[in-house]
């Protein structure tokens, strides 16, 4: 959704640059988000993690 949203908005020229910037915001935060979630892995229970990672975004 979001993919297409993007590149309907930006110009030609710009398209995959844009594109670009955006799927690598969204690895990162995935990786930051598997990483905060296995580093409270080990002095929490699962469900604060769960709770925290689910409200990151």
């Amino acid at each position: 959704m979001i993919t297409g949203e993007v590149s309907a908005r930006l110009p030609m020229p710009l398209r995959g640059a844009g594109m670009g910037l955006l799927n690598l915001t969204f690895f990162v935060g995935g990786g930051v988000g598997s990483a905060l979630a296995g580093a409270l892995a080990e002095s929490r229970s699962p469900s604060p993690i769960l709770a925290v990672t689910a409200l990151s975004p």
